[in-house]
């Protein structure tokens, strides 16, 4: 299961290796069309002047997105996941101050999380839309994920995306 939940987010999930070698955004883009929707619907969402926040629990996606996403847009890509910012020890203060960068950008911005350390007790109303990039099996999890962005505050209609790889025969 852990092997076909890699390689539903993208196929260099399977090989560190060569993920761990790679750094060009162009081939992670070209090699999975899960990711390559993904960069669609945020284009769409940046035309619209709109933010994102992705779920995904997988770091090394995590990493691949913030990657792609930054080459793609230029832009710097928060990411919540518990790692504190430059080894300090201070989570709660630098998941809020990534929150606060995120949200005072105007117009597009985009923010990947993780369901585990951003799925309770955050507002993040400057967004609209949510990508659940990687599924988590408890559809209540989820749920929580979501509701960051559907919160008193937010007022304008959420989008919620579940992108999934499809076998093209």
């Amino acid at each position: 299961l852990d092997r076909l939940t890699k390689l539903s987010q993208h196929p260099f999930l399977l090989d560190a290796t060569r993920r761990l070698e790679l750094q060009d955004p162009l081939c992670y883009l070209q090699s999975s069309p899960k990711l390559k929707k993904v960069v669609e619907t945020l284009h769409v969402i940046r035309q619209q002047g709109e933010k994102a926040i992705i779920f995904t629990r997988s770091r090394p996606m995590q990493d691949i997105l913030k990657l792609v996403f930054e080459h793609e847009f230029k832009l710097a890509v928060g990411v919540i996941n518990g790692s504190p910012i430059s080894g300090r020890r201070y989570i709660v203060k630098d998941r809020t101050n990534r929150i606060k960068d995120f949200e005072s950008l105007p117009g597009f911005n985009v923010l990947i999380l993780s369901p585990d350390v951003a799925g309770v007790g955050l507002t993040i109303t400057a967004a609209n839309h949510v990508i659940h990039y990687g599924r988590w099996w408890n559809p209540a999890r989820e749920a929580q994920a979501t509701d960051r962005v559907y919160r008193i505050g937010q007022e304008r209609d959420v989008h919620v995306y579940l992108p999934i790889e499809r076998d093209p025969r």
